[in-house]
C-alpha cells in the first residue's frame, strides 16, 4: 500500500496547531508542561504567517522569549516579529510556493534526538 500523490496547498488556508507536546513528557522545567495554541495562514504569491503562543518553544528557544513571536515568510525571507519588534531574521528563507509538496524529495535517513525517531 502506498501512500497518497501529495496534492498542492490551497491557494489561500488558516490552521491551527499546537506545539510544545514532546516537552510535556519530558523532565523540562523550563518549558510549560502543557500544549501551546499557534497558527498559521498561507496566501500565494504574498507569503505565510505562523503564530506561536506565548511561551511557546520555538519563541523561547529562538528569540529568547517567554511572550508570543509570530514568523512572517514572503519574497523577502523570514522576518520574526516578537515583543522586541520586527527583524528580518533569515533572508535565505522565502514563502513556499503551493507546489512544493510535489516537488520530489531524497530519503537521506533518520537521527534519533533525546531517545526518539
Amino acid at each position: 500500500l502506498l501512500p497518497p500523490n501529495p496534492k498542492p496547498w490551497p491557494r489561500g488556508f488558516s490552521a491551527t496547531f499546537y506545539t510544545n507536546l514532546t516537552t510535556i513528557l519530558e523532565d523540562s522545567p523550563a518549558l510549560p508542561q502543557h500544549a501551546i495554541k499557534g497558527k498559521i495562514w498561507y496566501q500565494e504569491g504574498s507569503g505565510q504567517r505562523v503564530f506561536h503562543g506565548a511561551g511557546s518553544k520555538e519563541c523561547i528557544q529562538f528569540y529568547n522569549s517567554e511572550a508570543s513571536c509570530t514568523l512572517v515568510f514572503n519574497q523577502g525571507g523570514m522576518f520574526a516579529e516578537t515583543e522586541n519588534g520586527c527583524c528580518l531574521d533569515m533572508p535565505e528563507i522565502k514563502s513556499p510556493p503551493r507546489n512544493w509538496t510535489l516537488t520530489p524529495h531524497e530519503f537521506i535517513g533518520t537521527k534519533r534526538i533525546r531517545g526518539r525517531m
